[in-house]
């Protein structure tokens, strides 16, 4: 048997209709609170993985630097003596002229 509503229609209780109303809301907030849930989860993943490729680039930065000042000090001339340098032996630069 199946129930059937014999209150005239329209004529809802104030009440039920707020009690509906409720739940709707809890339902609909429920859901975003998920929502909000799932995105932190994301972001906080994203930001992890941004964190570990800020460290490799850095990593990557540091060693490229080491290796660059390897090389400079690798071919760097022998110093040159103060008599071949353009000064004379008080230190002063010497004049050239045309």
């Amino acid at each position: 048997m199946q129930w059937i509503d014999t209150r005239p229609l329209g004529r809802v209780s104030f009440k039920e209709e707020q009690e509906r109303r409720v739940r709707q809301q809890q339902i609909r907030l429920k859901g975003k609170e998920d929502e909000l849930k799932r995105r932190r989860d994301e972001l906080g993943q994203r930001e992890a993985a941004l964190k570990i490729q800020e460290e490799q680039f850095q990593a990557r930065e540091a060693q490229f630097k080491r290796e660059a000042d390897e090389q400079k000090n690798r071919y760097k001339e022998p110093a040159q003596s103060s008599t071949t340098d353009g000064r004379n032996k008080k230190g002063k630069f010497l004049r050239f002229t045309q």
